[in-house]
């Protein structure tokens, strides 16, 4: 092998940081399928025959197609390679993404958009993946680069949401033609992502999909496990919802009281996402100050992000509460992931991640649907902005319960791994 093609040489740092940042690349492309919210409402004008539950399905109906890719793309990389799986979901994403803005039929929009989600789960995992399997041989660096991949995901969204929101005060169908930015990443990515490790691919999965020998764990610990990725999945699912409401209520909200428009809407979501992006660059100091309780902290900031939403009478509180949303999932998904990282063995660990992004993606799909029915269990009405309104006052009340009970259990825990540590001290004694 060249020296000069060994990602932990020394030798030409600048060579270095191009191929570090191309295996980061096609992260950006994860979340932008939300990037389209702030078209929704003029594209719910000029399609106002399609009911509301339907018309939110563009913006959601690519995560559950990606499921059927995500659980193939593992395979589909054994027999072409990473660069080759993850190069023909960028590709996917760049062409469908643009398509739209050639189309006045609703159909022919939400199938491009479905089939988005296919090319969105051929690199989804991938992405996240092949950061565990390049620097594999070195921790620290596999740790930073880990934190910088989920930093990746909202700037991406965040770039698109500014400027889909400027495009969109021309005319709905130019927005599309945002998605245009992602040639731009299938090139910077198909020059210099590596391939070096292309051939240890089916090597590596061996150990994680249990062709090789792994250690026996014990039923307590499977049990322990079950539950903890179990746990982890739900809340993923209500997370993922309470921010993606917000992506699409947001400037539903605006639209309808009147109290802004469709660009100020698009600078809005672009807040959340930046904030998004700079805890997730933090994490590792935020982990540093609070620990464990990370989660608990993110679920506090979605039930103040919600319960702002719900009680909104200026554009300034819409903004402040996304803003709280846009900083809780971070907090949460960031930690889940590393968690499991920590956690769970080697040979479970990338279809543990799968379930997540699985939890991630039905999460995303069920957000208009929750938004809609979770309004209508609170105080059922034919006004939208009510139903938004007390969907949101729904999501606050989990968020508060969902604190409440992890509170407790972290307190019982702690009592008893105390209680442990001073009956082991008086036993020594």
């Amino acid at each position: 092998m060249n020296k000069d093609d060994d990602l932990d040489s020394p030798v030409n740092k600048r060579k270095r940081a191009i191929v570090f940042g191309a295996i980061l690349v096609p992260s950006l492309i994860i979340s932008s399928g939300k990037a389209i919210t702030p078209a929704l409402p003029p594209m719910l004008k000029y399609f106002s025959n399609v009911p509301i539950s339907i018309f939110d399905l563009i913006s959601t109906a690519q995560q559950l197609s990606a499921l059927i890719t995500l659980f193939i793309s593992i395979w589909v990389a054994k027999k072409i390679g990473i660069k080759r799986t993850i190069g023909l979901g960028i590709l996917i994403t760049a062409v469908l993404g643009i398509l739209p803005a050639f189309s006045d039929n609703f159909i022919f929009i939400l199938l491009t958009r479905i089939g988005w989600g296919l090319g969105l789960g051929l690199l989804n995992a991938l992405a996240i993946d092949s950061i565990n399997i390049y620097f594999r041989y070195d921790e620290r660096t596999r740790i930073r680069m880990s934190g910088y991949r989920t930093a990746m995901e909202p700037l991406g969204q965040c770039v698109l949401d500014i400027l889909m929101g400027l495009l969109v005060m021309i005319n709905w169908h130019l927005s599309f033609l945002s998605y245009g930015l992602i040639f731009l990443i299938l090139i910077y990515f198909w020059k210099d992502f590596p391939t070096k490790y292309d051939k240890d691919v089916t090597a590596t999965k061996a150990v994680k999909t249990g062709k090789a020998k792994a250690p026996k764990l014990s039923k307590k610990h499977v049990f322990h496990l079950v539950s903890l990725v179990c746990g982890l999945s739900f809340l993923m699912i209500f997370m993922v919802m309470a921010n993606v409401c917000c992506f699409i209520e947001v400037p539903n909200l605006i639209h309808f009281l009147h109290i802004g428009n469709p660009g100020e809407a698009g600078l809005i979501i672009g807040l959340n996402t930046i904030f998004a992006t700079f805890v997730n660059a933090s994490f590792g100091h935020i982990y540093g100050w609070i620990h464990r309780y990370t989660v608990t902290a993110g679920v506090i900031m979605i039930a103040i992000g919600t319960i702002l939403e719900a009680t909104a009478s200026n554009i300034w509180m819409l903004a402040l509460g996304a803003i709280c949303s846009g900083m809780a999932f971070p907090m949460f998904g960031t930690y889940s992931y590393a968690l499991v990282g920590r956690v769970v063995p080697v040979k479970y660990e990338t279809f543990t991640i799968s379930i997540l992004i699985t939890g991630s993606n039905l999460g995303s799909f069920l957000g208009p649907l929750g938004t809609h029915y979770l309004g209508i269990f609170m105080n059922p009405t034919n006004s939208l902005v009510g139903i938004i309104r007390h969907s949101f006052v729904v999501m606050f009340i989990i968020s508060v319960i969902t604190v409440i009970v992890m509170t407790t259990f972290q307190a019982i825990s702690s009592y008893h791994k105390h209680a442990k540590k001073m009956r082991a001290q008086r036993a020594n004694a």
